[in-house]
């Protein structure tokens, strides 16, 4: 290939990468997104309280506390106020809550329950057959699979029965479980 064409290459890449750098930064060329969402954000925000996003910040005093302001969300910084544990926010969402360990029943049946945790927070000691390393099942589960969000069993619990393309069969809950 000679040198010309070799720069007329070159120089084809470098006009593209212009035009695109133009374009990105006059808002024609969004590829992520980000002009969108912040449009649309701000328009929520303005329509659920037009004065909090048209108000200036407060001057500093001399003791900062933190403000909350509605046009903060459009960055990524939710308001203090929206800053909850995690828990607590699903609580009060009416999400599922499951029972305290000191509700486990007493007998027979609370010893089973007793038993599968056990295993399921100590697997290598308590199934140590069944297990070929050192994980337990908490690891991936937290809060001994009752915890919402971090794999949680109790609601994998409503997608059984379902057809497993591995085992080319319907496998229910407990299959699964057992592996």
């Amino acid at each position: 290939m000679s040198a010309a064409r070799r720069w007329g290459y070159v120089g084809g890449a470098v006009a593209a990468l212009v035009i695109g750098i133009a374009l990105f930064v006059g808002g024609v060329f969004d590829p992520l997104g980000m002009e969108a969402y912040s449009t649309r954000k701000l328009a929520a925000l303005k329509a659920a309280s037009p004065d909090a996003v048209a108000s200036p910040r407060p001057a500093a005093s001399a003791s900062p506390q933190p403000v909350a302001h509605a046009a903060d969300d459009v960055a990524g910084n939710p308001p203090r106020s929206d800053l909850t544990a995690p828990a607590v926010a699903a609580a009060a969402r009416g999400a599922f809550r499951p029972p305290p360990e000191s509700a486990l029943p007493a007998g027979a049946f609370g010893d089973v329950i007793r038993r599968g945790r056990e295993i399921f927070v100590d697997t290598p000691r308590a199934a140590s057959a069944y297990v070929g390393n050192g994980l337990r099942c908490v690891n991936c589960h937290l809060d001994a699979g009752r915890l919402a969000d971090s794999a949680p069993l109790w609601a994998a619990f409503v997608s059984y029965p379902a057809y497993r393309s591995k085992t080319k069969s319907v496998t229910t809950f407990q299959q699964r479980l057992q592996g």
